[in-house]
């Protein structure tokens, strides 16, 4: 059996009628390479089995054409891609085949679900945007088992519910140690005393608890929502909790236990409030011209995939002989000469320093950032220090410009920079990050070049003796 041994969420920090929803440079692509990362994360702390993954599992409304984009961003390694439409019907399936099969022992696999707001389904209402990220593999973690199943016809939806009562009247578990948490998904979910504070009669059943930010009861996101819940809010080996999702034709009830720490990346900070987003600028999302052309620099299709080792991966040279980082990478360092010794690594995305910042307000915004004017009437732009001495100037995103100030650690994240050529291209952007302790080191300078041997002499060319001119006729004497 599969057992969840850490997990990530995605939760947007742009919020609108009480939902939060992605940005304005945010999307699903976004939303599923953060999830990725965080996943990452999560597995090193956790001191499970860390690694390539051997599949991978994308719900999501990407076309399996993003394949090759999803690998160029280094988050998922060299792992099986399988990417998915997301709906009900393929996250269970996908979730059955994870709790079903046991990946075996230093092997694991990824299951990421992703959605923006304007999925609901309903115009103009949205829903909750953001990503989960589960990682299923063997030991110890968040198991769950099935412990009741059954399906219904189209017209016999009555009978479900009647199950359902009957179930819940008659647990198989000592009435006196019920689960200590109750979760609900499905498309749709009966009313009354079911959902009513003790959906089993039993005194000692707790209400539902709240769900994540990143989806509703009725969200195709909440079966992977639930186990995230699971893992935060369980205590181990104490109790257990009853996960019940009501899908159209079907009732599943799973037992959900703890049996060991589960490593949670992206659950929302301290001190982190959710910024509004007005709701013209959600309404005009879908509305930007992609195919506009910029009035500032232009880069090629070819031009710009070929940069993305560095744009996106922070790819770059370090210096054997002086131990300086040079980027973009060139194969020589700028600093000694050195060209055999170069070592070639990636750069920290986290732990860097916000040295100076300037705010782009309207009409002082290139042509190819209107779609970030319109929609958040400013932005900042700053310079940033990474560990290893180099500094870029990024987009700061995620950010209210009068909180900024300088020596704030931020992390660097992917989102949508412009249009062009009819696609959405993407770069790295700052995020702040004030649950981060700044790390000194990132100020110190740069070790100096070793003092390299003196330069032989060199040799002079014999020079013979200037004879003077003679002066013309006429002139004076010199």
């Amino acid at each position: 059996m599969g057992v969840l041994n850490a997990a990530s969420v995605v939760i947007p920090n742009r919020v609108l009628a009480g939902v939060r929803v992605e940005g304005p440079d945010e999307d699903t692509f976004t939303l599923v390479v953060r999830a990725a990362k965080l996943l990452g994360r999560a597995e090193v702390t956790s001191g499970g089995p860390v690694g390539v993954p051997r599949r991978i599992h994308i719900l999501s409304t990407l076309p399996e054409a993003w394949a090759n984009l999803l690998r160029e961003t280094g988050a998922f390694g060299t792992g099986q891609l399988v990417l998915e439409p997301l709906h009900s019907a393929a996250v269970h399936s996908t979730l059955e085949s994870m709790l079903a099969q046991d990946p075996g022992e230093g092997a694991r696999d990824w299951v990421i679900g992703a959605r923006v707001s304007g999925e609901s389904g309903t115009p103009g209402i949205p829903s909750p945007a953001g990503a989960v990220g589960l990682s299923f593999a063997s030991g110890g973690g968040l198991g769950v088992s099935l412990l009741h199943a059954i399906r219904s016809p189209a017209e016999g939806r009555g009978d479900l519910t009647q199950e359902l009562r009957r179930w819940l009247g008659h647990p198989p578990w000592d009435p006196k140690a019920g689960p200590s948490q109750v979760w609900w998904s499905g498309a749709s979910l009966p009313t009354g005393s079911i959902l009513s504070g003790t959906p089993s009669g039993n005194p000692g059943s707790p209400p539902p608890p709240p769900p994540l930010p990143v989806a509703d009861v009725a969200s195709p996101l909440r079966p992977l929502a639930v186990l995230v819940e699971g893992a935060t809010e369980l205590p181990t080996d104490a109790s257990f909790g009853l996960w019940i999702d009501w899908g159209a034709h079907h009732l599943t009830v799973r037992e959900v236990r703890r049996h060991g720490p589960v490593s949670v990346e992206g659950l929302p900070r301290r001190g982190d409030a959710p910024l509004p987003l007005e709701p013209a600028a959600w309404t005009a999302r879908d509305k930007i011209p992609l195919q506009a052309v910029s009035e500032g620099a232009y880069v090629s299709d070819a031009r710009y995939l070929e940069s993305l080792p560095f744009r996106w991966r922070l790819e770059a040279d370090k210096c054997g002989n002086c131990g300086r980082w040079t980027f973009p990478p060139r194969g020589r360092c700028p600093h000694c000469g050195e060209t055999r010794e170069i070592d070639h690594g990636r750069l920290p995305e986290m732990g860097g320093v916000l040295e100076t910042y300037t705010v782009i307000r309207k009409g002082a915004q290139p042509s190819e950032f209107d779609f970030m004017e319109r929609a958040l009437g400013s932005y900042a732009v700053g310079l940033v220090r990474l560990p290893g001495g180099i500094r870029l100037t990024l987009q700061i995103a995620d950010s209210d410009p009068a909180t900024l100030a300088p020596g704030q650690v931020v992390e660097l994240v992917l989102r949508r920079l412009y249009p062009q050529e009819g696609a959405w291209r993407y770069g790295l952007k700052a995020m702040v990050r004030r649950d981060l302790p700044l790390d000194e080191s990132v100020f110190q300078p740069s070790p100096p070049p070793p003092p390299s041997a003196p330069a032989a002499p060199r040799r002079q060319r014999a020079r013979s003796p200037r004879t003077a001119r003679a002066a013309p006729e006429g002139a004076p004497a010199p």
